[in-house]
């Protein structure tokens, strides 16, 4: 083979992975080398049932339901079966109700007064008194908090030892028991219960994701067509973005399935004034049943995980030092040692960011679909089926658009957070009066929030958890993405938070928008400052000359790389191999 041929393996074996040829051939190979990525990918498909049903549906609308009901006692709970107008009422409905008047908002309708009026707010007990949404984003606030402090605990577990895959096993058990658990949850005065329950099942959600992320580098290093490239950069990062990408398409897949079960059994369970069916199975039985539902479908597709996961151990723990304090000691290093790798620090301030910002969007939009566009929770569910269906979509396109063009990854990134600050500045403008957009219709939750977020927010976890695997020391990865999960739970709190107070002070949450506009441009200016290849060089995955080659390849020009611009050893020399594995089947790469 001479050097030009050479230079071409090198470069286009790389750029001719894509998602359906990788996972495609991973499914032909599933009783050997193929197993354990499937068996990586299926938990993506198992746990997005936690991620798409019971967090964006499910559990908002049931924490803030039994916070209403145990606070107003049954009363003004009910909403207004005709179409109210703020000029005319709700004339022909006799008894109090919520009346919603799209593109206004929620009001209390009077029969006696004949009038529409706000609603006197209620408060239940949770250490202090708290209104129902107050209830819900507070429980949301202490389960971060949990998971912040999980992850410091137990994430670099997975660094030492065997226990990377038991600590995966015990954290998913864990969070599927607490799903089964709220069938135990018969009134509303047991809100403090489904609280505390909340805030364990999303602690141990997030710290068996912490665990699951951690596989991903060392699942890519282990590709068959890497080993055998000599450790080429470009290719490693293709098969890591496409493990990615796949488990993220796969997830969105079984979102939607999970989210329409949930839907048939919440709705089948429940009447439109919202007591259920079968009153002797006890309170809101519908919505308990489509959680425990999420934990059976969790639980169900993690034994293929389980069963066919390597434990892929760790090093051995320092003498002298104890596991239980391991975490904390080594999140201490961790911040200290950060400071060696500038581009790492850089990102993960650009993920704190941008992640918050994202994240914060979708609780707003929902919010304000029940609040302003008097939406209710099949219509919302069917946004949510939208951002799935698009974000499967989306992260093919992405993925194909970075390896046609060459796009470096942080360029893909920043065009994925300048989306979201499209949906923000369309809702900005619902905040002035003389505007015709901005929350004022039904239809702008499907078009252009529903579609937009559904683009950007599969392909951006994606190549999130990928651009953080690549800045994460060889041998930490766990410890690392410990510290990538903290830095995107330790933002979500600020959000929620400010966008509260900003609807306090203005009563328009319209006006949160203004925020997210603005973290999200910030986040851009953020994943621009980052130098993804001379970070990868820093924590040790790649030599710093073939770093600095790659720092080359730009969005303006792709420049053509010799064989000579390559360091010793780095060289590809597939000759023997002619395209073609052990077995005698095309490998994706050259397929």
């Amino acid at each position: 083979m001479d050097e030009e041929n050479q230079d071409q393996v090198i470069f286009t074996k790389a750029e001719k992975i894509n998602l359906w040829n990788f996972l495609k051939y991973d499914l032909s190979k599933y009783k050997d080398e193929g197993k354990e990525r499937i068996a990586w990918y299926m938990y993506d498909w198992a746990n997005q049932s936690i991620a798409s049903a019971a967090f964006a549906v499910l559990l908002p609308v049931f924490l803030n339901n039994i916070a209403a009901d145990e606070a107003y006692k049954g009363s003004l709970t009910v909403p207004c079966p005709d179409v109210c107008t703020l000029q005319g009422g709700c004339p022909g409905t006799k008894y109090p109700c919520k009346a919603c008047v799209v593109g206004e908002g929620v009001f209390q309708w009077n029969p006696k007064a004949a009038s529409i009026t706000p609603i006197v707010p209620k408060t239940v007990d949770f250490m202090f008194p708290v209104g129902p949404f107050e209830f819900a984003m507070k429980v949301t606030s202490l389960s971060v908090a949990l998971q912040a402090f999980l992850y410091i605990t137990c994430g670099p577990m997975g660094d030492y030892g065997t226990h990377r895959k038991k600590g995966l096993v015990i954290s998913t058990v864990l969070c599927c028991i607490c799903l089964f658990l709220y069938l135990a949850i018969t009134k509303p005065s047991m809100y403090v219960y489904a609280g505390i329950l909340t805030i364990l099942m999303n602690g141990f959600y997030g710290l068996g994701t912490v665990f699951y992320n951690s596989f991903l580098p060392l699942l890519a290093s282990e590709h068959k067509d890497y080993k055998a490239s000599n450790g080429d950069l470009r290719l490693w990062q293709r098969i890591q973005n496409a493990m990615s990408g796949i488990g993220v398409v796969i997830g969105y897949v079984a979102g939607i399935i999970t989210c329409v079960v949930c839907a048939m059994i919440a709705l089948g369970l429940t009447k439109k004034d919202g007591s259920s069916f079968l009153p002797g199975f006890g309170y809101r039985i519908g919505t308990r049943a489509a959680l425990a539902f999420c934990g059976g479908w969790f639980m169900l597709f993690s034994l293929w995980t389980f069963k066919y996961m390597r434990e892929y151990p760790g090093k051995d723990l320092p003498a002298g030092e104890r596991l239980i304090f391991k975490g904390w000691i080594n999140t201490y290093r961790t911040l200290r040692e950060i400071m060696k790798y500038p581009e790492t620090a850089k990102f993960a301030l650009a993920w704190f960011v941008y992640s918050d910002a994202c994240s914060t969007l979708s609780t707003v939009g929902v919010l304000a679909g029940t609040n302003i566009l008097c939406m209710n929770a099949t219509q919302i569910l069917y946004v949510v089926i939208e951002v799935h269906v698009v974000a499967i979509f989306g992260c093919y396109f992405f993925f194909w658009l970075e390896g046609h063009f060459k796009i470096p990854v942080k360029y893909v990134l920043m065009m994925l957070v300048l989306i979201n600050v499209f949906i923000s500045a369309w809702g900005m403008s619902g905040f002035f009066e003389s505007s015709q957009v901005g929350m004022r219709h039904v239809w702008e939750l499907f078009w252009p929030f529903g579609f937009f977020y559904g683009l950007l927010i599969g392909a951006l976890h994606g190549y999130s958890r990928a651009t953080w695997a690549d800045l994460s020391p060889p041998g930490k990865e766990s410890e690392f993405f410990a510290f990538y999960a903290i830095t995107d739970k330790g933002s979500s709190w600020l959000g929620p938070l400010v966008c509260a107070e900003i609807y306090n002070k203005t009563n328009s949450i319209c006006a949160a928008f203004f925020f997210l506009c603005g973290m999200s441009i910030l986040g851009i200016i953020l994943i621009f400052w980052v130098d993804h290849e001379k970070g990868m060089s820093d924590v040790g995955r790649v030599p710093e000359r073939e770093a600095h080659m790659f720092e080359e390849v730009t969005l303006a020009s792709i420049e053509k790389i010799t064989v000579m611009d390559l360091p010793q050893g780095h060289v590809v020399e597939l000759a023997e191999m002619d395209g073609k594995d052990s077995s005698g089947t095309d490998s994706p790469v050259n397929s």
